[in-house]
């Protein structure tokens, strides 16, 4: 009998790109996880547009499980656990680049259920992850941007000259390059895994002082 796995798909980047390479690779991704917390400062889970991340995974080609969490810290990873016990999949994929807090909380869900856990891009230079990223075909749009430097990115589609400028920032306040401190946001709206692609069409925009993000309203799902 064929590993059965599922994706934790955010919508974002990482969670979609760690799905490709699963495939690519040769696994079977049946289910993608779609969680939606409760709170905006979910310590684990991609908050803004979380209600597009169904979408995605079905434009993928995916069954799209979706899992309401509190948001609340360690109480989301309990709950995260005791759905993951009633799905009854072999292995987990994620995206986690480099945050220890994500993965090691993943790592432990997997260990007390007995499943595998997948994920490709730990470790890796986030300036190549970017590159890679967008060498393999994924279209990607900043949707929210929460450090200094990155206020005229929001709305911008991801390309190697925002890559650079990610840098520039990166290098001159300190952020981490791919956003995996929460520095930015993204939504991934078509690659070489999607059957369909995503075009949004109205938005709207929340800000703070130091903080800002998409509200995506109105979208279409197009067949490629």
């Amino acid at each position: 009998m064929e590993k059965i796995y599922a994706s934790l798909i955010s919508g974002g980047k990482d969670s979609v790109y760690a799905t490709y390479l699963a495939i690519k690779s040769g696994i079977n991704v049946i289910y993608g996880i779609n969680v939606i917390p409760k709170r905006d400062d979910s310590y684990m889970f991609h908050y803004p547009n979380a209600h597009l991340a169904p979408v995605i995974t079905e434009a993928i080609g995916l069954k799209p499980v979706i899992l309401e969490v509190s948001g609340e810290k360690e109480r989301e990873v309990t709950e995260l656990r005791d759905f993951l016990r009633d799905l009854h999949v072999h292995g987990i994929i994620a995206g986690a680049l480099a945050s220890r807090y994500q993965k090691e909380r993943l790592e432990r869900i997997c260990k007390e259920l007995n499943i595998e856990l997948y994920a490709p891009l730990w470790g890796r230079d986030p300036i190549e992850h970017l590159k890679d990223i967008i060498s393999a075909g994924f279209k990607i749009i900043i949707v929210g941007v929460y450090g200094l430097g990155l206020e005229d990115l929001l709305g911008v589609e991801i390309d190697e000259n925002v890559i650079e400028r990610l840098v520039y920032i990166s290098r001159r306040y300190g952020i981490h390059a791919a956003g995996e401190g929460g520095e930015f946001e993204t939504l991934v709206i078509d690659g070489p895994i999607f059957r369909r692609r995503i075009i949004i069409e109205s938005y709207n925009i929340r800000k703070g002082l130091s903080w800002a993000y998409m509200i995506i309203n109105k979208y279409k799902v197009i067949e490629k």
